[in-house]
């Protein structure tokens, strides 16, 4: 559950697509890249838990003050869109900055995105993100 501190409104509004991708390597070493078709029956939450970390799910709903979710591209893609509130402290950290400190320790430990395999025979998959202007709020 998101954070109730928008007593001074809600600010930093970024928006993130994340989705599967299946990769064959070409001999040369280049990746030719494929949205993988998902099955998560238009529901948001099969999607957040098959995607992100249960640390990455904290991090968000820790910190976030404003989340939305929704399933995007043909229901293969998780769209978040995220708005952080202003604490009342001035001397504390906002939210902004712990998310973004807090996701990048995450994420340089491998530790925000579930599914990645890097298979045999030069295919696998990762899941990508991407930052989008066209937000869910």
């Amino acid at each position: 559950m998101a954070n109730s501190d928008n007593t001074f409104g809600v600010f930093n509004k970024q928006t993130v697509i994340y989705k599967e991708q299946n990769y064959t390597a070409a001999q040369n070493g280049d990746k030719e890249w494929t949205t993988k078709n998902q099955s998560w029956s238009n529901n948001v939450e099969t999607a957040k838990s098959y995607m992100l970390t249960d640390d990455a799910l904290n991090c968000i709903n820790t910190n976030g003050t404003q989340i939305q979710w929704a399933i995007v591209e043909s229901g293969n893609a998780l769209k978040m869109t995220i708005a952080f509130g202003a604490k009342a402290d001035p001397s504390a950290d906002e939210w902004a900055a712990l998310y973004k400190t807090q996701s990048d320790s995450l994420n340089s430990a491998g530790n925000w995105y579930k599914p990645a395999n890097n298979g045999s025979g030069g295919t696998g998959h990762n899941v990508h993100a991407e930052t989008s202007d066209d937000h869910l709020f």
